[in-house]
C-alpha cells in the first residue's frame, strides 16, 4: 500500500462505524460503510482492487505456496459460531412453544418478585456457567428473559448483567473456552521467550493480578442489589416506571419491539420443559469439551482444558440438545413435529440477523488487521517505557484495539505472543501484564457496538446494540479507570495488595457518588407523579 504510509489509516475504518451506529443507529448500513471504505484502503482507492480485497477479507485467499488462508467468514471457529448461533435459535423457538419459558417465570415469579432479585439471579446464573460466552450469554438470555420482564427489568440492564458477568466470569474460569484458547497462546509466547513451565500454570497465576475483572464482577452485583443507575441506564429505569416500556429500540434498531416469534402459539407448559433441555445443554457441552479435550483417553483435567475445544463442544452439545428436545416434547405430546418445526424456523428467523451483523464485525475487524492497526497500536507506545508503566499502558493498548477490532479474542492472538517475550526483555511483570492483556481487551469489548460478545449480549436482551452499549460503556470506564489505577500502583510497587487496596479505596467512592446520582435520577419521576396527584386531587376537590 505505497499510498498508506502509516498504518494510521486502520483506525478509521472500523472508527467510522462506530460513530455512524451511534449516530445513525443503522447497524448494518453503518457497517458496510467501514467495510466499503477499509477495503478501498487496502487496494489505494482502486475500485476492481477494492472487490478483490473484500473477497479476501471475508472468503479467504491463498499464500505464495498455495495453502489456503480463511477469512473472516470460512474461518473454522467463525463457521461454528454462526451455526451454534442458528442452532440456539433453533432451540429457543422449541422452548417458547413448549410454553416451558413462560411456565418457569411463572414458577420463580413466586420466589423472584423483584427487580433486585431478577437482577441478582441472573448474575448468579452467568456466574455459575463459566463455559463458554456464547453459550452462557444465550442460556442466561433464554432463561431469565421473561423473568426479567415480569419483574420490569429494563432489557439494557438485562444485557448488562449478561454481558459483563459472562465477559468476567469467563475471563477467569480456568474451565472456560477462553482459558483453552489463552493456554495456547501463551505457550506460543513462552516459546518465543525460551521459558520452560506449564502455560495454563502460568494462566492460573495471573488470575489474581486481573483487576478490571473482578471490579467489574463486584460491580454487577452492586448495581444489582443497589440500584446503581447512571447515565442512559437511569433513563432506561425511568422509561420503564413512566410507560412501562421495557425496550426502547430492538435488536435491528426499530423503535418498536419486534415480536420474532409472534406466529408461534405456546402450549400450556411445565417448567420442566425449560429446565430440562437447558440442564441437558449443559451436560451435552460440558461431555464434548472433555470429549475434545481427549480426557477419556489421557484422564489428565488440565490437559484436557489446555486441549478442548469450546466452539466445537458447544455446537457438538447443541446438534445433541436439540435432537433429544424434540423427541422429549413429542414423547410428551407437547405439539406436533409440524409444529415444532415451524417453532424451530421462527427461532432460526430471529438469529440471523444477528449472525449477519456478526459477519460483518469480523470483516471489519479482518480488515483493520490488515491495515495494520496492532502496529499502528504498538507504534503509539514506542518509546522506552519503564517497566512499572508497561501494565498500565498494555491495559490501555489492548482495550483500544479491541474497542478498534471488536473482538477479545482477536486482541488476544495479537498480543498474548507478542507481550510475554517482550516483558521477559524489559523485566516487566509477566503476570500483571497478562492479567492486562485479559482485563483491557474485556474493557474494550463491553464497550464496543461492534464486538461479538456485546452482539450477543444484545441478542440474548432482544435489545438495539447501540442501547446495550450506550448503557452498560459508563460502568465499564469507571471500572477501567480503578483498574487502571490499580496497575500503576501494582506497577510501582511491585504488591497486589496495595493495588487492591487502591482499588477498593475508589471502587467504595464511585459506588456512594453513582448511588447519590441515582437517587437524584428518580427525583424527576417521582415530582412529575406527585404533580399529577395533586393536580387530580385539586380537580375532584373542585
Amino acid at each position: 500500500m505505497q499510498f498508506l504510509d502509516s498504518s494510521f489509516w486502520s483506525i478509521v475504518p472500523p472508527l467510522l462505524t462506530i460513530i455512524l451506529v451511534l449516530t445513525t443507529r443503522r447497524i448494518l448500513t453503518s457497517m458496510s460503510v467501514g467495510v466499503a471504505l477499509g477495503c478501498f484502503l487496502m487496494a489505494d482507492f482502486n475500485p476492481l482492487g477494492a472487490i478483490q480485497s473484500f473477497e479476501e477479507v471475508l472468503i479467504g485467499t491463498t499464500d505464495e505456496e498455495g495453502n489456503f488462508i480463511a477469512g473472516s467468514l470460512t474461518t473454522t471457529d467463525n463457521m461454528m459460531v454462526l451455526l451454534s448461533m442458528i442452532m440456539i435459535g433453533a432451540l429457543i423457538g422449541l422452548l417458547i412453544k413448549s410454553g416451558g419459558s413462560q411456565a418457569f417465570a411463572e414458577y420463580m415469579s413466586k420466589r423472584i418478585n423483584s427487580g433486585k432479585r431478577a437482577g441478582l439471579m441472573t448474575c448468579i446464573l452467568c456466574s455459575l456457567l463459566m463455559i463458554d460466552d456464547y453459550f452462557d450469554n444465550l442460556t442466561s438470555g433464554a432463561t431469565m428473559r421473561t423473568i426479567s420482564d415480569k419483574n420490569k427489568v429494563p432489557r439494557e440492564k438485562l444485557a448488562y448483567y449478561i454481558d459483563s458477568t459472562v465477559c468476567c466470569v469467563n475471563s477467569v474460569s480456568p474451565i472456560s473456552s477462553w482459558a483453552a484458547f489463552l493456554t495456547g497462546l501463551l505457550a506460543t509466547g513462552m516459546i518465543a521467550a525460551g521459558i520452560e513451565g506449564n502455560s495454563y500454570q502460568l494462566l492460573l497465576q495471573s488470575i489474581p493480578s486481573n483487576f478490571f475483572i473482578f471490579i467489574c464482577l463486584i460491580m454487577v452485583y452492586l448495581v444489582a442489589a443497589m440500584g446503581l443507575n447512571v447515565g442512559p441506564m437511569a433513563k432506561a429505569e425511568q422509561r420503564v416506571k413512566i410507560t412501562g416500556k421495557l425496550v426502547e429500540h430492538s435488536f435491528s434498531g426499530s423503535s418498536d419491539e419486534e415480536d420474532s416469534f409472534g406466529d408461534v402459539e405456546p402450549v400450556k407448559g411445565k417448567p420442566m420443559d425449560l429446565i430440562f433441555p437447558i440442564v441437558l445443554l449443559i451436560c451435552m457441552v460440558l461431555f464434548f469439551m472433555l470429549y475434545t479435550g481427549d480426557f477419556f483417553t489421557s484422564h489428565n483435567l488440565m490437559q484436557t482444558i489446555s486441549n478442548m475445544e469450546g466452539i466445537r463442544s458447544l455446537m457438538y452439545g447443541l446438534v445433541f440438545t436439540l435432537i433429544i428436545t424434540a423427541f422429549y416434547f413429542i414423547i410428551r405430546g407437547t405439539a406436533p413435529l409440524a409444529d415444532l418445526g415451524n417453532a424451530a424456523v421462527a427461532g432460526i428467523k430471529s438469529i440471523l440477523y444477528a449472525d449477519l451483523v456478526l459477519i460483518m464485525g469480523w470483516t471489519i475487524g479482518g480488515i483493520a488487521s490488515s491495515l495494520g492497526i496492532t502496529e499502528f497500536m504498538i507504534s503509539v507506545f514506542r518509546s522506552n517505557i519503564p517497566p512499572a508503566l508497561t501494565p498500565a499502558i498494555m491495559f490501555l493498548l489492548c482495550a483500544a484495539a479491541a474497542f478498534a477490532i471488536g473482538g477479545g479474542w482477536t486482541t488476544f492472538a495479537i498480543m498474548v505472543p507478542v507481550v510475554v517475550p517482550f516483558a521477559v526483555a524489559t523485566g516487566a511483570d509477566m503476570l500483571l501484564c497478562i492479567s492486562a492483556i485479559i482485563g483491557g481487551a474485556g474493557l474494550g469489548a463491553t464497550c464496543s457496538p461492534l464486538a461479538d460478545t456485546s452482539i450477543v449480549s444484545a441478542t440474548s436482551g432482544e435489545i438495539s446494540i447501540i442501547d446495550h452499549i450506550k448503557t452498560q460503556a459508563p460502568y465499564s470506564i469507571i471500572c477501567g479507570v480503578i483498574a487502571l489505577a490499580a496497575y500503576l500502583v501494582s506497577g510501582f510497587t511491585g504488591s497486589l495488595i496495595f493495588g487492591y487496596a487502591v482499588a477498593a479505596g475508589m471502587l467504595v467512592l464511585a459506588v456512594i457518588v453513582m448511588k447519590r446520582i441515582s437517587v437524584k435520577s428518580l427525583v424527576p419521576h417521582i415530582s412529575t407523579e406527585n404533580r399529577a396527584t395533586t393536580l387530580f386531587s385539586n380537580a375532584a376537590d373542585k
